[in-house]
């Protein structure tokens, strides 16, 4: 059983290693982890907004069930918003409709937790070859948080919202080049703020992104312990509507702002991702725009990802 076990081990560690260009920093492939195998990932993003550096931190814990079902738990905390709207944010004119008079940004918030994310993949279709595979998965999430988020954009993985998701990933590695594309459903919740009457709608959203990664290092395999250097080049693709806020059951007038209007927009995320041991993986990788931008960030945007297995009986 003990001779078993490290077999196992080796050829996981050896499936991961011989595959690590589709470990996308910012996307999943339609591979799953494999069976009764942890993997820990610590994601951190940063920007500047203004004067503050904004940061925000995600701890996903990823287990997989068997080789078709994967399931995934995030939590996330950030110093992006305060646990209410900003004071003066909504106001009253003289015949006592509401309205707002732009969305404050670069003020100081505390950093707490923004919310939590459980995810259930599902692998359905897969096709083997030598050195090559295409697989398919689809995956569903929930995501619970209470944070006041005052753009219409939703983001339930970066911890802005709650909501629920459906995702689909079709995935094809030949050789040292993989790439991936992805499309996400989001159904964002409402923010409700009982005691001032706040109610804030988001809009619906639809994600596509479209993955590149590429193995550099090494040209050949000698050892479990070689350091593999992976390059990535992520396109992340966003498309939702338009927002708005309520006020004791009266719509608000959105005056300067556009952050409440609905739009697409995509980014460039070109990465590089080193692999120690077959089992270690540290992700670098920063954010641009390419059309429209994000109303919820501000350009450019780093990211530093660290992710480790745990292997189980």
């Amino acid at each position: 059983m003990k001779i078993r076990f490290v077999l196992t081990i080796v050829l996981v560690m050896h499936s991961e290693l011989l595959f690590s260009q589709e470990l996308f920093p910012h996307t999943d492939p339609a591979s799953n982890i494999p069976k009764a195998v942890l993997g820990v990932r610590v994601c951190n993003e940063f920007f500047k907004e203004f004067s503050q550096i904004r940061s925000s931190q995600i701890y996903r814990f990823m287990f997989g069930l068997n080789s078709k079902w994967m399931i995934s738990q995030r939590f996330s905390f950030s110093n992006h918003h305060g646990k209410t709207l900003p004071t003066g944010t909504i106001r009253t004119d003289a015949d006592g409709r509401y309205y707002t008079f732009g969305v404050q940004k670069g003020l100081k918030y505390p950093y707490g937790f923004d919310n939590f994310v459980m995810e259930l993949r599902y692998r359905f279709f897969s096709k083997d070859g030598d050195h090559t595979h295409w697989r398919m998965a689809a995956s569903l999430a929930f995501a619970g948080g209470t944070e006041p988020h005052d753009e219409a954009e939703p983001n339930l993985a970066m911890g802005d919202n709650a909501g629920l998701s459906l995702g689909y990933t079709t995935t094809y590695l030949k050789n040292k080049f993989a790439v991936s594309f992805s499309s996400e459903f989001i159904l964002p919740a409402r923010y409700y703020e009982a005691f001032e009457h706040i109610e804030i709608l988001y809009g619906k959203a639809i994600i596509y992104n479209l993955s590149f990664g590429y193995l550099v290092f090494p040209r050949t395999y000698k050892s479990y312990k070689q350091m593999n250097v992976n390059v990535y080049l992520e396109l992340m693709g966003k498309t939702f509507g338009s927002g708005r806020i309520n006020k004791n059951d009266q719509e608000v007038q959105l005056l300067q702002t556009n952050r409440f209007d609905g739009q697409s927009l995509l980014e460039t995320r070109p990465a590089i991702q080193f692999i120690f041991s077959s089992n270690t993986r540290v992700d670098l990788s920063c954010g641009f725009p390419v059309i429209g931008a994000s109303y919820a960030r501000f350009y450019p945007v780093y990211y530093l990802n660290l992710q480790h297995y745990f292997y189980f009986k």
